[in-house]
């Protein structure tokens, strides 16, 4: 989620690193615990892999919507709360009541509209009903204009993660159905809800001993591979290095100065 503020000045003076996107902590707890290998093994499986792979395409995803398209929004228009209706998709137009005029306003969704024409429609998460609700990415589907869910490629996610690029995103045609008769629960790496077809944060509010569980566990994770706030600080991380951790999540980073 993108938090939209007002800023003054023009184009050449707006700051993108003044503005923040706010990630779901659960989420990224439950995305390192997919890159730990369970039981006694030394190494991931196939499937805990897969998960985390799937995980890392969700908050690439989320980044592009949020980055590419709500804070390009809030560049363009100075942080005003308003896009325009004609930027959004099927179901994602919401309308507001104007305090001071009584007025009705509508408001686009331009992460929305992003995603419509990127990817060939927008990105929604439906639960798999194999893995428990409380920790998966969930399997990434593309709702169409046609109001058809159609489930993206495997090889599409696997791509993403070797850093290359097609679209719009490979379908598999025969998953087509109607969006309404699938158990969806909307982008993991989301922290608000959202408008028209009713997709909001996964999971629903945690207990506040299981948050803490899930910072710990990324802590320790961290701290595990040497990446501590005092050894991050004013230092970076080699791109190639990180370029490989979709797919060798298990691979220890170096700061670098």
């Amino acid at each position: 989620m993108h938090r939209r503020t007002d800023w003054t000045g023009n184009f050449d003076q707006f700051d993108p690193r003044a503005n923040y996107v706010f990630l779901n902590a659960g989420r990224v707890a439950d995305m390192v615990s997919a890159a730990r290998p369970s039981g006694q093994r030394s190494q991931p499986n196939n499937s805990e892999l897969e998960q985390f792979r799937t995980f890392q395409f969700t908050f690439a995803a989320t980044l592009v919507h949020e980055v590419g398209a709500h804070i390009l929004i809030t560049a363009i228009d100075n942080g005003r709360n308003w896009t325009p209706p004609e930027m959004s998709a099927s179901g994602h137009v919401s309308i507001e009541e104007k305090e001071e005029t009584g007025e009705w306003v509508y408001f686009g969704e331009s992460g929305r509209w992003l995603e419509k024409n990127l990817y060939g429609g927008t990105l929604e998460f439906v639960q798999d009903p194999a893995r428990d609700i409380k920790t998966q990415s969930g399997i990434p589907y593309l709702f169409g204009e046609d109001d058809k869910a159609r489930r993206i490629e495997r090889s599409v996610i696997d791509q993403f993660c070797r850093g290359e690029f097609s679209f719009p995103l490979a379908t598999d045609t025969r998953t087509a159905v109607d969006w309404r008769t699938v158990h969806r629960f909307g982008t993991p790496a989301s922290t608000g809800s959202r408008n028209g077809r009713g997709n909001g944060p996964v999971p629903s509010r945690l207990p506040q001993e299981e948050v803490q569980s899930r910072k710990d566990r990324v802590n320790r994770y961290m701290s595990a591979r040497g990446l501590t706030a005092e050894v991050l600080a004013g230092k970076n991380i080699a791109m190639s290095t990180l370029m490989r951790i979709p797919m060798h999540p298990q691979e220890r980073l170096t700061a670098v100065a």
